[in-house]
Protein backbone atom coordinates (compact mmCIF):
# COMPACT_ATOMS: atom_id res chain seq x y z
CA UNK A 1 0.00 0.00 0.00
CA UNK A 2 2.98 2.45 0.84
CA UNK A 3 4.56 1.92 -2.42
CA UNK A 4 1.57 3.28 -4.33
CA UNK A 5 2.44 6.52 -2.57
CA UNK A 6 5.17 6.69 -4.28
CA UNK A 7 3.43 6.11 -8.04
CA UNK A 8 2.61 9.78 -8.97
CA UNK A 9 0.24 11.07 -9.78
CA UNK A 10 -2.81 9.52 -7.68
CA UNK A 11 -6.30 10.96 -7.35
CA UNK A 12 -7.97 10.24 -3.31
CA UNK A 13 -10.60 12.14 -1.66
CA UNK A 14 -11.51 13.31 1.85
CA UNK A 15 -14.05 10.72 4.23
CA UNK A 16 -15.61 13.09 6.56
CA UNK A 17 -18.72 10.87 7.32
CA UNK A 18 -17.29 8.34 9.66
CA UNK A 19 -18.51 5.13 8.34
CA UNK A 20 -16.95 2.51 6.56
CA UNK A 21 -20.16 2.24 3.51
CA UNK A 22 -18.68 5.70 2.71
CA UNK A 23 -15.21 4.72 2.56
CA UNK A 24 -16.26 1.45 0.21
CA UNK A 25 -18.61 3.79 -2.19
CA UNK A 26 -14.89 5.71 -2.55
CA UNK A 27 -12.78 3.27 -3.05
CA UNK A 28 -15.31 1.31 -5.66
CA UNK A 29 -15.75 4.62 -7.41
CA UNK A 30 -12.11 4.95 -8.18
CA UNK A 31 -10.64 6.88 -5.44
CA UNK A 32 -6.96 5.50 -5.28
CA UNK A 33 -6.27 6.91 -1.87
CA UNK A 34 -9.02 8.13 0.76
CA UNK A 35 -8.45 10.05 3.74
CA UNK A 36 -10.35 9.79 6.95
CA UNK A 37 -10.66 13.56 8.24
CA UNK A 38 -10.21 13.18 12.14
CA UNK A 39 -8.97 16.77 12.08
CA UNK A 40 -12.39 18.15 10.98
CA UNK A 41 -14.73 14.98 11.53
CA UNK A 42 -15.97 13.15 14.80
CA UNK A 43 -13.97 10.05 14.23
CA UNK A 44 -12.62 8.07 16.77
CA UNK A 45 -10.58 5.38 16.96
CA UNK A 46 -13.38 2.70 16.08
CA UNK A 47 -14.01 4.69 13.37
CA UNK A 48 -11.30 5.06 11.70
CA UNK A 49 -10.16 1.21 12.59
CA UNK A 50 -13.28 0.55 10.35
CA UNK A 51 -12.68 2.92 7.86
CA UNK A 52 -9.12 1.79 7.20
CA UNK A 53 -10.30 -1.59 6.58
CA UNK A 54 -12.85 -0.71 4.52
CA UNK A 55 -10.04 1.35 2.14
CA UNK A 56 -8.17 -1.87 1.90
CA UNK A 57 -11.37 -4.15 0.65
CA UNK A 58 -12.25 -1.31 -1.70
CA UNK A 59 -8.35 -1.04 -3.31
CA UNK A 60 -7.59 2.24 -2.05
CA UNK A 61 -4.57 3.32 0.22
CA UNK A 62 -5.67 4.05 3.59
CA UNK A 63 -4.67 7.84 4.96
CA UNK A 64 -5.65 9.80 7.83
CA UNK A 65 -5.57 13.54 8.68
CA UNK A 66 -4.97 13.75 12.43
CA UNK A 67 -5.60 16.63 14.25
CA UNK A 68 -2.25 17.46 15.13
CA UNK A 69 1.35 15.84 16.46
CA UNK A 70 0.82 13.27 19.45
CA UNK A 71 0.03 9.57 20.20
CA UNK A 72 -3.00 9.24 17.68
CA UNK A 73 -0.23 9.58 14.66
CA UNK A 74 0.99 6.49 15.81
CA UNK A 75 -2.51 4.67 16.93
CA UNK A 76 -3.49 5.29 13.40
CA UNK A 77 -0.56 3.65 11.99
CA UNK A 78 -0.53 0.66 14.44
CA UNK A 79 -4.17 -0.01 12.64
CA UNK A 80 -2.88 -0.12 9.09
CA UNK A 81 -3.11 3.20 7.67
CA UNK A 82 -0.38 3.64 4.65
CA UNK A 83 0.04 7.43 6.02
CA UNK A 84 -0.24 10.19 7.80
CA UNK A 85 -1.46 13.80 7.34
CA UNK A 86 -0.07 16.05 10.07
CA UNK A 87 -2.01 19.65 9.55
CA UNK A 88 -0.84 23.38 10.60
CA UNK A 89 3.31 22.38 10.46
CA UNK A 90 5.12 25.66 10.92
CA UNK A 91 8.19 24.79 11.68
CA UNK A 92 11.07 22.01 11.94
CA UNK A 93 10.19 20.83 15.37
CA UNK A 94 6.59 20.30 15.04
CA UNK A 95 7.72 18.49 12.08
CA UNK A 96 10.69 16.35 13.45
CA UNK A 97 7.59 16.05 16.81
CA UNK A 98 5.13 14.47 13.87
CA UNK A 99 7.95 12.02 12.46
CA UNK A 100 8.82 10.93 16.09
CA UNK A 101 5.14 9.75 16.66
CA UNK A 102 5.08 7.97 13.31
CA UNK A 103 8.56 5.96 13.15
CA UNK A 104 10.14 3.51 14.63
CA UNK A 105 13.95 4.03 15.84
CA UNK A 106 16.40 4.98 14.45
CA UNK A 107 14.51 7.42 12.61
CA UNK A 108 11.85 7.97 15.03
CA UNK A 109 10.76 7.10 18.50
CA UNK A 110 7.27 5.20 17.75
CA UNK A 111 6.29 2.42 20.08
CA UNK A 112 6.65 -1.26 19.13
CA UNK A 113 3.54 -3.20 20.07
CA UNK A 114 1.18 -5.86 19.15
CA UNK A 115 -0.72 -4.20 16.77
CA UNK A 116 -2.60 -5.18 13.69
CA UNK A 117 0.40 -3.42 11.21
CA UNK A 118 2.74 -6.55 13.43
CA UNK A 119 -0.21 -9.00 12.75
CA UNK A 120 -0.91 -8.89 16.37
CA UNK A 121 2.52 -9.83 17.07
CA UNK A 122 2.81 -12.62 14.35
CA UNK A 123 5.88 -10.92 12.77
CA UNK A 124 7.96 -8.20 13.40
CA UNK A 125 6.61 -4.94 14.96
CA UNK A 126 8.84 -2.51 13.23
CA UNK A 127 10.57 -1.11 9.94
CA UNK A 128 13.79 0.56 10.71
CA UNK A 129 14.29 0.60 7.04
CA UNK A 130 13.34 4.39 5.32
CA UNK A 131 11.97 2.90 2.11
CA UNK A 132 9.52 0.62 4.07
CA UNK A 133 8.29 3.00 6.68
CA UNK A 134 4.99 4.49 7.23
CA UNK A 135 3.94 7.31 4.90
CA UNK A 136 4.48 11.10 6.73
CA UNK A 137 2.70 14.06 5.07
CA UNK A 138 3.03 17.11 6.21
CA UNK A 139 0.47 20.07 5.87
CA UNK A 140 1.76 23.73 5.19
CA UNK A 141 -1.21 26.16 5.39
CA UNK A 142 0.31 28.70 7.79
CA UNK A 143 2.34 32.15 7.10
CA UNK A 144 4.35 30.39 9.39
CA UNK A 145 4.75 27.43 7.72
CA UNK A 146 5.64 29.17 4.19
CA UNK A 147 8.34 30.84 5.80
CA UNK A 148 9.93 27.82 7.65
CA UNK A 149 9.16 25.68 4.53
CA UNK A 150 13.02 25.08 3.53
CA UNK A 151 13.38 23.92 7.09
CA UNK A 152 10.88 21.28 7.19
CA UNK A 153 11.37 19.75 4.11
CA UNK A 154 14.77 19.00 4.89
CA UNK A 155 13.66 17.27 8.12
CA UNK A 156 14.58 13.37 7.64
CA UNK A 157 11.55 11.07 7.70
CA UNK A 158 9.12 13.46 6.37
CA UNK A 159 7.59 12.19 3.12
CA UNK A 160 5.33 14.64 1.10
CA UNK A 161 4.44 18.45 1.57
CA UNK A 162 0.84 19.46 1.20
CA UNK A 163 -0.62 22.35 0.28
CA UNK A 164 -3.56 23.12 2.73
CA UNK A 165 -5.36 26.18 0.54
CA UNK A 166 -7.78 27.62 2.50
CA UNK A 167 -6.31 28.02 5.45
CA UNK A 168 -3.01 29.25 3.89
CA UNK A 169 -5.15 31.62 2.12
CA UNK A 170 -6.78 32.78 6.07
CA UNK A 171 -3.46 32.87 7.06
CA UNK A 172 -2.37 34.78 4.94
CA UNK A 173 -5.51 37.18 4.90
CA UNK A 174 -5.87 36.58 0.82
CA UNK A 175 -9.56 35.23 -0.94
CA UNK A 176 -9.17 31.60 -1.45
CA UNK A 177 -7.47 30.92 -5.41
CA UNK A 178 -6.68 35.17 -5.54
CA UNK A 179 -4.02 36.02 -7.88
CA UNK A 180 -1.67 36.00 -4.87
CA UNK A 181 -2.52 32.95 -2.98
CA UNK A 182 -2.38 30.92 -6.15
CA UNK A 183 1.41 32.12 -6.71
CA UNK A 184 1.86 31.00 -3.21
CA UNK A 185 0.71 27.30 -3.54
CA UNK A 186 2.67 27.36 -6.56
CA UNK A 187 5.75 28.37 -4.90
CA UNK A 188 5.23 26.27 -1.99
CA UNK A 189 5.05 23.39 -4.66
CA UNK A 190 7.66 24.23 -6.38
CA UNK A 191 9.91 24.96 -3.28
CA UNK A 192 9.07 21.72 -2.19
CA UNK A 193 10.49 19.72 -5.19
CA UNK A 194 13.27 21.52 -5.32
CA UNK A 195 14.18 19.63 -1.98
CA UNK A 196 13.37 16.06 -3.97
CA UNK A 197 10.10 15.85 -2.03
CA UNK A 198 6.64 14.65 -3.28
CA UNK A 199 3.98 17.02 -3.37
CA UNK A 200 0.36 16.75 -2.01
CA UNK A 201 -2.53 19.50 -3.14
CA UNK A 202 -6.66 19.96 -2.12
CA UNK A 203 -8.66 20.62 -4.64
CA UNK A 204 -12.14 20.96 -5.37
CA UNK A 205 -12.49 20.09 -8.99
CA UNK A 206 -10.60 18.20 -12.07
CA UNK A 207 -10.26 21.53 -13.76
CA UNK A 208 -7.93 22.73 -10.72
CA UNK A 209 -6.19 19.63 -10.79
CA UNK A 210 -5.10 20.56 -14.50
CA UNK A 211 -3.91 23.72 -13.33
CA UNK A 212 -1.50 22.24 -11.23
CA UNK A 213 -0.41 19.32 -13.09
CA UNK A 214 2.56 20.90 -14.67
CA UNK A 215 4.10 21.17 -11.24
CA UNK A 216 4.10 17.41 -10.97
CA UNK A 217 1.70 16.90 -8.03
CA UNK A 218 2.34 13.53 -6.82
CA UNK A 219 -1.08 13.10 -4.75
CA UNK A 220 -4.56 15.56 -5.82
CA UNK A 221 -7.13 15.02 -2.91
CA UNK A 222 -9.88 15.77 -4.66
CA UNK A 223 -13.41 16.74 -2.92
CA UNK A 224 -14.50 15.07 0.32
CA UNK A 225 -17.62 12.42 0.29
CA UNK A 226 -19.24 15.27 2.06
CA UNK A 227 -18.89 17.87 -0.45
CA UNK A 228 -19.91 15.57 -3.02
CA UNK A 229 -23.15 14.22 -0.72
CA UNK A 230 -24.20 17.95 -1.18
CA UNK A 231 -23.21 19.20 -4.69
CA UNK A 232 -25.24 15.90 -6.30
CA UNK A 233 -28.40 16.04 -4.16
CA UNK A 234 -28.37 19.65 -5.30
CA UNK A 235 -28.25 18.25 -8.61
CA UNK A 236 -30.94 15.68 -8.24
CA UNK A 237 -33.27 18.33 -6.39
CA UNK A 238 -32.96 21.04 -8.97
CA UNK A 239 -33.55 18.27 -11.77
CA UNK A 240 -36.70 16.51 -9.76
CA UNK A 241 -38.01 20.34 -9.51
CA UNK A 242 -37.49 20.65 -13.61
CA UNK A 243 -39.67 17.08 -13.90
CA UNK A 244 -42.52 17.93 -11.46
CA UNK A 245 -44.08 21.25 -11.35
CA UNK A 246 -45.27 21.37 -7.94
CA UNK A 247 -42.34 19.88 -6.47
CA UNK A 248 -40.66 22.36 -4.42
CA UNK A 249 -44.19 23.89 -3.70
CA UNK A 250 -45.58 20.22 -1.83
CA UNK A 251 -41.42 19.47 0.05
CA UNK A 252 -41.38 23.00 1.62
CA UNK A 253 -38.18 24.02 -0.94
CA UNK A 254 -38.11 27.47 -1.74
Amino acid sequence: MRGVLRAAPLVGTFVNMPHPASVEILGRAGFKAVCLDAEHSIYDLKDISEGIRAAEGAGSVPLVRVPGSGPLISQVLDAGAAGVIIPRVSSADEARSAVSFALYPPLGGRGVGLSRTSRYGAEAGYAPDPDDHSYVIVQIETAAGLANLDAICMVEGVDMIMVGPYDLAASMGEEIWSETHTATVREILSRTKAHGLATALFVTSPEQMAEFSGLNVGLFLLSADVLMLAQGAGVLAEAAATHLPNYRKTTGGK
